[in-house]
């Protein structure tokens, strides 16, 4: 069943009737000129190897929009650790920024890129990782979105491969994908069990961001 909003396109109807030839039209467009189809994608990546401190649970964030719909498409991290091997659990978390363990400033900035160079700005508060003192995360979380055990090689040491986690939420129905509405909302993504050696990471996010 369709809605229709108004007969009359002149007053932004996105799907409307005529009055007189009974033709139906779709708008793409809203009010301020903007598409309401439109998704864009934007990225943010480290671009060199971070390292994190001992003991600290929260490895990256992404704080929501208070203009735009954010749906993480996917995080992908790759870890090693100091002296010793080990597996070591990676979590992605649902979080409020007035949370204790989300309210400290990420200690590096990351900065989001278009996948169009024609694209406005991203609209997201903040991403950034945390590499010194960060916010231990809580024994009570907002929602546990996914986890990951990988086995961590020792930093320095010649492997065939890093620990890779790859959360990817690309291809998958929107009901499914971690969506943020919000700048006091975020997706932290952290060592389920504190490292007690540092770890040395590289993180990327994706994301779209669309209209409300």
């Amino acid at each position: 069943m369709a809605l229709i909003i108004s007969g009359d396109k002149s007053v932004n109807a996105l799907w409307a009737i005529s009055p007189t030839s009974n033709a139906a039209s779709i708008s793409r467009y809203n009010q301020d000129g903007s598409s309401w189809m439109q998704k864009t994608t934007y990225r943010a990546s480290t671009t060199a190897k971070k390292t994190g401190t001992a003991s600290v649970n929260a490895m990256a964030i992404l704080i929501g929009s208070d203009s735009k719909i954010v749906r993480v498409a996917r995080i992908l991290v790759t870890a090693t650790i100091a002296t010793t091997a080990t597996y070591q659990e990676l979590s992605v978390d649902y979080v409020s920024i007035l949370d204790p363990y989300a309210a400290t400033a990420p200690s590096t900035l990351l900065i989001p890129i278009s996948s169009d160079s024609s694209s406005p700005i991203s609209s997201i508060a903040a991403v950034g990782v945390y590499t010194g003192a960060a916010p231990f995360l809580a024994v009570s979380v907002d929602g546990y979105i996914a986890s990951k055990n990988q086995f961590l090689p020792v930093t320095g040491t010649v492997t065939r491969s890093t620990g890779i986690y790859d959360f990817d939420w690309r291809g998958t129905d929107e009901s499914f994908v971690p969506t943020i509405r919000s700048s006091s909302q975020a997706i932290l993504v952290y060592w389920q069990t504190a490292a007690a050696l540092a770890p040395t990471f590289t993180v990327a996010f994706e994301w779209t961001e669309e209209n409300f």
